[in-house]
């Protein structure tokens, strides 16, 4: 990995080294001055990047520990949710949310307060219940929910220690069916915008800001939610869509009202498919659900 997931920033690494073990990882933090953990490097800035050494956890074990009792899931830091995803279900477990995609790592999504969707569904750092952390002496620290300072730690940036395991809130597994809505527009999502959020477990509104015209919301309902036939001035798509109008919808999970488990539904991307080229920059703003949206401005 020498770049960023959208290829604009170059990793200018001293040493790139990958641990086998915690106790490796604990010995070269010890011994560095300075160390950079880095994930899936799915960022658009240079958060991953250092002049320094910079650590990465392919070569860490991938096993993971189901609690029944407490319900949680502890999982290794350099674990993708599409592969946590798969071995919760298989277990008959799922976990609240999932962000858009399925690729990124779980440290790092959790460390940068990666979000799902959904106006009831914390972001993916709220299902932290404890975290495992390699300090710069190399020694260990658990910081569980409760202690001082945890959500700063959780929510770390990277900068409170490398996390090595996390134990996150798990569930019964279940199932979510999405169909998406065409011809939304944008006044009308503006003016019912708690209405159309609030429709499903997950709702999501692609728009393209376009001088004219509007979007698609993507609405996600768990079973035994009944999709409505219209929402306003929408209508349900009669074949699969993709979130960049024109592009091929093979790589999006399923649409059409068809249900199935939650981690095959949850994302916008499947997990056996690149979703971009990445040759873009994304940026995100995060506003207050209760002001106008047609007050603000791109």
């Amino acid at each position: 990995m020498s770049a960023n997931w959208s290829g604009t920033v170059n990793f200018r690494d001293a040493l790139r080294v990958a641990p086998s073990s915690v106790e490796e990882l604990q010995e070269l933090a010890s011994k560095s001055a300075r160390v950079r953990a880095r994930g899936s490097a799915h960022c658009f800035n240079d958060i991953a990047d250092t002049s320094a050494t910079a650590i990465t956890f392919e070569n860490m074990p991938s096993e993971i520990e189901i609690n029944k009792e407490s319900k949680t899931v502890r999982v290794p830091a350099g674990m993708k949710y599409g592969e946590l995803a798969v071995a919760l279900h298989d277990r008959g477990w799922a976990i609240h949310n999932m962000a858009s995609l399925p690729h990124i790592s779980i440290a790092g999504a959790v460390a940068t307060a990666t979000h799902g969707s959904g106006v009831g569904n914390g972001n993916l750092a709220t299902a932290v219940e404890s975290l495992e952390l390699v300090l710069p002496d190399g020694s260990l620290k658990r910081i569980s929910k409760g202690d001082a300072r945890f959500e700063g730690y959780v929510v770390g940036l990277g900068l409170t220690g490398v996390v090595v395991n996390l134990d996150l809130a798990i569930e019964p597994t279940f199932n979510i069916a999405q169909t998406v809505y065409r011809g939304m527009s944008r006044e009308s999502y503006a003016a019912n915008l708690d209405e159309i959020m609030s429709l499903a477990y997950s709702v999501s509104y692609f728009t393209t800001w376009a001088a004219a015209g509007g979007g698609e919301v993507w609405a996600k309902f768990k079973s035994g939610t009944t999709a409505p036939t219209e929402l306003f001035e929408a209508y349900p798509a009669t074949s699969n869509r993709h979130p960049l109008p024109g592009l091929n919808p093979e790589p999006c999970t399923e649409q059409m009202a068809l249900s199935g488990p939650w981690h095959l539904r949850l994302p916008h991307f499947k997990m056996e498919f690149t979703p971009s080229a990445g040759d873009e920059i994304q940026s995100e703003f995060f506003v207050a659900r209760n002001r106008d949206p047609r007050h603000c401005r791109r």
